[in-house]
């Protein structure tokens, strides 16, 4: 029996996943050593199913291996398989699970232990936690020879891998030691290095896949460590003393990191030591395409003569500041014009940072992004296309994140099950400290409850066995879980009997304790419309339908009660203060504005931020939506700022509220778009606004360039008609197949601009596209009443759109050209 793993996008190719087939030639090169029989292991998404090879069939009309589909759900995910024990560790299962693969999608994977096919079916089976592999960190003595868990010994400050026989030669001897790179930039291995860092600092310590993954694992000591953040360099030099000859000499997408390139050495090898020279450059960072300047004056001390490094002695320090082209962050192309690079020549000296920001990050140094932004202009702009590109640039994607949510998970409990869990964790304690906990303060910020303490005496007591003399409650009512002592300790009164009775309740918690890489996200996107209220935005009053159910009745009846429920807004807030550090916004505002300044500039600093997306803000009534928090956006009046605004009551809850300075508001406007003129004053004030217009560049970019006179032409004339907020986009004119747009897209638009006046569209798109209507004045007595005058009319010129079946297509785009 062969197993093996595959790999399918869940993104792209759900069909598959759902109706067991994998569409590829018989002798493709993607089957690897798959044959019919064989099992696999097949990953969709982070979901594992379990298949079997059944035969050759065609699907959506193409050759593909069909496959019987033994179990959709194994309940595991890409870590656990991973970390199976069984399995031998292989580049490929690191790897190759989660990544791409360029001309292979199954795996053959080698079992280390012969498991019956009813257990690796079975969901069942993979409950279990000893299955697992987890990473213990030891000492040389504490090494287990026979252990089926990963060893790295911890001798002489450095880690070493024990001779696991699981793990593949061929990736044993990668094995580095990279504890020391800890903090050197590589983002998501400095994650993992900061959990090791820790555990060899108390051995012996272990790690679990929850906790770590082992692709991560793999990714961080398999691996050369290279710091992720890469900077490409645009610059001059020049002899100072000669300042006629200041020839540029430019370095373009070179890699630079801890000093100059090679490349930028080379070219200035020629100037002598002893001379003295100017440094004027540019600094694109590749993952934000944010942008950073230096200019700096100094005396060559050597140079690459001689098998030397370029060696400058500077008269002061390298000064960075920010390079704001249009207040938008740049491309690497875009920063590399030479416009671009002359506005950084200026002879404006810059100003020195403020020295006593010293945890502010690279990115903040470059670019101070406004946290109220928006970007208008005409459609086919591409406006929601550059909000996706910021969700990559920003990494907001859906990530693993090791804060709990404790929010999201007791939404799911009743008050008196989230009492219990506190005592189920800590016994014997005041009411005071249960109130201190963060369930009780994550439950109480998703509540409407005003006095906690009442809550939860009124919960404890309600709750408390019969037999419990030291609470006066006569009438107690649902369970019965909760003991009071004399000394007023509260505890569970059975502490075995409620794990037996309340099992799935213990479960869930467990789980969600254990489970430190929780999926999350870290914006928020949501499409305005007309209808979108205050209530849908920030807060409102909305019916909840509940199941009564009558003993003397057979059947259930519905009734509605109504519960104040907190809208997009209000949960971006609550996701932003998270981020922070805080339980939820309850928690944040019940701090010192001290406490709340020095979380939110260090969650700022380390770019824990979230993003609320607005997507064709203008449709909505500003107003109406953002009502009282039309102030609270602003910069200096957001939580822990010089102004800040933190007592404000929410009109409903009655709860205070304020804005994070670590959440970013971002929205894009349609400037043809007939509701942009209800656009509020207030509003306009209190957002940055970024113009994109349409862009030839584009085009160029995307091999059209015979398209970009078309689009110029097109533009020109219907800015004469209307104006420049009417203008077409370049996405419409970077379509595959551009007849299709031109009839689909570019036409209907005209015909909404010009109200179907299709002699204006006539004069936009020339007589290829339009023309006058044939109707005689001799044929005006078929079309009149019967009147003496109808001979003396004068008929106006009438236009009609030419059927798109009838034009020349090529023929008529000449024509738009004349």
């Amino acid at each position: 029996m062969n197993i093996f793993f595959g790999k399918i996008s869940q993104k792209f190719d759900i069909a598959q996943l759902k109706e067991g087939y994998y569409t590829a030639p018989k002798e493709s090169s993607w089957f690897g050593e798959l044959q019919l029989g064989d099992y696999v292991y097949m990953i969709g998404g982070d979901k594992v199913q379990f298949w079997q090879a059944k035969e050759w069939g065609i699907k959506n009309d193409k050759e593909s291996l069909i496959f019987d589909i033994i179990n959709p759900d194994l309940g595991i995910n890409v870590s656990q398989l991973i970390a199976l024990k069984f399995l031998k560790l292989t580049k490929a299962l690191a790897v190759l699970t989660s990544r791409s693969a360029r001309s292979k999608a199954f795996f053959k994977l080698e079992m280390l232990k012969d498991i019956p096919l009813t257990d690796l079916s079975n969901s069942q089976f993979y409950k279990n936690p000893e299955l697992f592999r987890t990473i213990r960190v030891i000492k040389k003595e504490d090494v287990i020879e026979n252990s089926e868990d990963i060893q790295l010994i911890y001798e002489d400050n450095k880690l070493h891998l024990f001779d696991n026989n699981f793990i593949a030669n061929s990736i044993k001897k990668e094995f580095v030691d990279n504890l020391d790179k800890k903090g050197k930039g590589a983002r998501m291995k400095d994650n993992v290095l900061e959990y090791f860092s820790n555990a060899v600092n108390d051995l012996p310590a272990t790690i679990t896949y929850k906790q770590i993954g082992l692709r991560s694992f793999y990714d961080t000591f398999f691996c050369e460590y290279k710091n992720s953040e890469k900077y490409f360099l645009v610059g001059a030099f020049w002899d100072t003393e000669n300042p006629q000859d200041q020839t540029e000499r430019f370095v373009k997408e070179s890699i630079w990191s801890n000093g100059y390139s090679d490349k930028f050495n080379n070219e200035v090898n020629a100037v002598p030591v002893g001379s003295s020279i100017a440094i004027k450059s540019a600094f694109v960072r590749e993952k934000t395409k944010a942008v950073m300047a230096i200019k700096a004056r100094g005396t060559i001390i050597k140079n690459l003569k001689d098998g030397q490094n370029l060696e400058v002695q500077w008269e002061e320090d390298f000064i960075p500041f920010e390079v704001n082209f249009g207040g938008y962050m740049q491309t690497i192309k875009e920063v590399t014009k030479k416009d671009h690079i002359q506005a950084i020549w200026s002879d404006e000296q810059p100003k020195k940072e403020d020295s006593s920001i010293e945890n502010k990050n690279l990115l903040n140094q470059m670019i101070d992004i406004p946290k109220n932004q928006i970007l208008y202009g005409p459609p086919g702009t591409g406006k929601t296309f550059e909000l996706q590109q910021i969700i990559e640039k920003w990494n907001l994607n859906e990530t693993f994140k090791t804060s709990k949510d404790y929010t999201s998970f007791v939404k799911n409990y009743t008050w008196w099950e989230v009492i219990a869990l506190v005592l189920y964790d800590k016994e014997n304690i005041t009411v005071p400290e249960i109130a201190t906990n963060p369930l009780i303060i994550s439950k109480l910020g998703s509540s409407n409850v005003k006095r906690l303490n009442t809550r939860l005496w009124s919960s404890l007591q309600n709750h408390t066995v019969d037999n419990c003399k030291n609470v006066k409650l006569a009438k107690r009512i649902g369970e019965k879980v909760f003991y009071k002592e004399l000394n007023s300790l509260w505890r569970l009164d059975n502490r075995k009997l409620f794990e037996e009775i309340f099992t799935p309740l213990i479960d869930a918690y467990n789980d969600f304790k254990n489970d430190d890489q929780i999926k999350s996200k870290d914006y928020t996107f949501t499409t305005c419309h007309q209808s979108l209220s205050y209530e849908d935005f920030i807060e409102g009053i909305k019916p909840v339908l509940n199941n009564d159910s009558n003993e003397n009745d057979e059947e259930k009846e519905k009734s509605v009660s109504y519960e104040v429920r907190k809208g997009i807004f209000y949960n971006a807030c609550e996701k932003a203060v998270q981020k922070a550090g805080f339980i939820n916004l309850k928690d944040c505002l019940d701090k010192t504005k001290h406490d709340r300044k020095k979380a939110f500039d260090k969650a700022i600093s380390e770019n824990c931020i979230h993003v609320l997306f607005l997507d064709e803000i203008n449709r909505c009534n500003v107003s109406g939506v953002f009502g009282e928090l039309i102030t609270l956006i602003e910069e200096d009046k957001r939580l822990g700022n010089k102004n800040e605004i933190s007592d404000l009551i929410l009109p409903y809850s009655q709860d205070e509220f304020g804005v994070p300075p670590n959440l970013y508001i971002i929205g894009t406007m349609n400037t043809a778009d007939r509701s942009v003129e209800a656009l509020d004053t207030a509003l306009r004030r209190r957002f940055c606004f970024v113009e994109m217009m349409p862009n030839p560049k584009v085009l160029e970019n995307e091999n059209v360039h015979d398209r970009v006179l078309i689009m110029e032409k097109i533009n020109q004339r219907v800015e004469l008609l209307l104006d420049r907020n009417y203008t077409l986009g370049h996405s419409y004119f970077i379509k595959q197949n551009f007849e299709n747009s031109f009839k689909n897209e570019i036409i209907p638009l005209l015909q909404e601009y010009f109200y179907n006046d299709c002699g204006k569209i006539g004069l936009v798109l020339g007589r290829g596209f339009v023309r006058e209507k044939e109707i005689s004045k001799n044929n005006t007595a078929s079309v009149f009443a019967d009147f003496d005058t109808k001979n003396d009319i004068d008929i106006i010129k009438s236009y009609e759109l030419i059927p798109f079946n009838e034009i020349d297509f090529k023929s008529a785009i000449e024509t738009l050209l004349i």
